[in-house]
């Protein structure tokens, strides 16, 4: 461009030029747990590392979620920075799903990774207790001579044994579990085979091992001995009142 001096003399000028910004939406996003991006399996007290990194310019907002039932969120929608981890330590409440976003104006991209924790196996009134639990107490009824009860807690039970009065069922009960959601929570379940057990015992003991760590279960039935008797009652009186009939018929005939 041109320009007039105070002398009167024309001199050219060149302005300096910018380059236009290009701005460019996310594509790519990697979103990892302590490397992996798949279900992880960690050990209490491992550290944690999340990590999400998204392309795009100018840099995606991120986002951290929680996806979870019955504990705390440990992330809310947390805004952190593409590239930078961040670190948690693991406890029994870490389980759960995890996802990384960026906003909508870089493609609303979107990862999940599964968090799985090895701990001691717990019922639901023990899931907030942060220290191992010695026996944990269950008041059950049995039906049909079952009992059944959920845990909680990753792996699944391995070895089961049932107990009262510090002697052993080897035989009599069948003891078997099933799982009730995946890698989070598991029926135990409790055949009395041998009706007799249920009138001498009010107390079983169910000890389960997942591998890691042992639970013992105390199982406290103040209506079992009732619940029997009723049924020889029941079948008591219904073999008087077949045997009454049948003199009955053959009076008749």
């Amino acid at each position: 461009m041109s320009a007039v001096e105070q002398d009167g003399n024309m001199t050219n000028e060149t302005s300096p030029w910018t380059a236009p910004e290009y701005y460019s939406y996310s594509k790519q996003m990697n979103f990892t747990i302590n490397g992996q991006n798949n279900t992880v399996i960690v050990n209490i007290h491992v550290i944690l590392s999340f990590q999400c990194t998204v392309d795009g310019y100018p840099t995606p907002v991120v986002l951290l979620n929680t996806l979870r039932t019955n504990q705390p969120k440990l992330f809310s929608e947390m805004v952190v920075t593409s590239g930078h981890p961040v670190n948690y330590t693991a406890d029994r409440f870490v389980v759960g799903y995890y996802t990384c976003k960026s906003d909508i104006l870089t493609g609303n991209l979107f990862r999940v990774i599964n968090v799985l924790c090895r701990c001691q196996l717990r019922t639901h009134g023990y899931e907030n207790n942060v220290a191992d639990i010695d026996v944990q107490s269950i008041d059950v009824d049995f039906y049909d001579n079952l009992v059944t009860f959920r845990v909680f807690g990753y792996p699944g039970p391995r070895a089961m044994n049932l107990s009262s009065n510090e002697v052993i069922f080897d035989e009599g009960v069948y003891l078997s579990h099933e799982t009730a959601s995946k890698n989070s929570s598991y029926d135990i379940k409790i055949m009395f085979l041998n009706q007799s057990l249920l009138k001498r015992y009010n107390v079983f003991n169910v000890t389960v091992n997942n591998g890691y760590y042992t639970s013992i279960f105390t199982l406290q039935c103040t209506v079992c001995s009732k619940h029997n008797d009723g049924r020889a009652t029941v079948f008591s009186s219904n073999v008087h009142y077949i045997f009454l009939v049948l003199i009955l018929t053959y009076m008749c005939i």
